[in-house]
């Protein structure tokens, strides 16, 4: 009965966490989505060359970064829930754009213009939704299955590019992008709602907050190998 109980409990705790880092899931589901097609958009039919495409691309990580420290503190003052929220709604208003530029290809700038916004906007929701997940898995569950969830937010993550890319190309060579567009408005939608039925939750601790340029000297030694491991996966 004892070992029965503990299964049991085991079994919440994961469904727990899957539970917070479905958002995770969603997020990065939208990301991959367009993470084979948009280059090759870039450069096939709106015709720039491929340094161009490279630097709109990245445009989305170099906000990331940007905004990570900004989807902290929303944690940190708020909670993960309104963090989360913008973060699916930024989703939608990206997927709102690349259904624009689909019908208005053959404006090439203007297309550029709109494109290199969404990978922004992009950015922006992918910085508040890469840890507000966990947060709010740690808040519910204690900091004692703090590893068990980041553990399964990589899962999220990474399992969500690994489905979205592939995806992406079959929808983009099928259908063409303007339905990647809606599917991505359609996934931001059903996060936000998921997202609003959700309880808030606030941390308890009464340090006070430490600068995201503090914080980032503390983890930089610990994420260079990520870091070399981005580079190639950037790389291609």
């Amino acid at each position: 009965m004892q070992a029965e109980s503990q299964n049991t409990t085991r079994q919440n705790i994961n469904l727990t966490i899957i539970s917070y880092v479905t958002f995770t899931f969603l997020g990065y589901f939208t990301i991959g989505l367009t993470l084979a097609v948009l280059p090759e958009y870039l450069h096939g039919p709106l015709g720039f060359n491929t340094m161009v495409a490279g630097i709109v691309i990245s445009l989305q990580y170099a906000a990331t970064f940007l905004f990570r420290g900004f989807g902290g503190k929303i944690v940190d003052k708020s909670g993960p829930k309104p963090a989360v929220m913008m973060s699916m709604a930024g989703f939608i208003v990206s997927g709102i754009i690349l259904f624009a530029v689909a019908f208005l290809q053959d404006f090439r700038m203007i297309s550029l213009g709109l494109m290199m916004v969404m990978r922004l906007i992009t950015g922006f929701s992918e910085g508040l939704v890469g840890t507000s997940p966990i947060n709010w898995a740690i808040l519910k569950l204690g900091r004692q299955h703090t590893a068990k969830a980041i553990s399964y937010n990589g899962i999220g993550n990474y399992g969500a590019l690994a489905a979205g890319a592939p995806l992406g190309v079959i929808i983009s060579n099928t259908f063409g992008i303007v339905y990647i567009a809606v599917f991505i408005i359609l996934i931001g939608i059903g996060g936000l709602i998921y997202a609003h039925s959700k309880i808030n939750l606030m941390g308890t601790s009464k340090e006070a907050p430490q600068s995201f340029l503090h914080v980032l000297k503390k983890v930089t030694p610990y994420g260079l190998c990520l870091a070399a491991g981005g580079i190639g996966f950037g790389a291609i």
